[in-house]
């Protein structure tokens, strides 16, 4: 049996979950805009992520594909 403050407080918890989950849609598509909105900064972390992705590839040369 189930007392009712633990069903209150399971039922809160979930509220804030959904919360959370809403929060982190809003700040995922808020990036998206701001990234849409500001091309060169987004191309630049583009750039530089190949960049790094390279450097670690010269860091371990025997795993280069033949």
């Amino acid at each position: 049996m189930i007392s009712c403050d633990a069903f209150e407080f399971g039922l809160e918890n979930r509220l804030g979950m959904e919360q959370k989950l809403e929060g982190w849609k809003l700040t995922i598509s808020k990036f998206i805009y701001f990234h849409q909105a500001d091309e060169k900064r987004f191309f630049f972390l583009v750039y530089f992520i190949l960049i790094w992705v390279k450097s670690k590839d010269n860091i371990y040369p025997n795993t280069k594909f033949q």
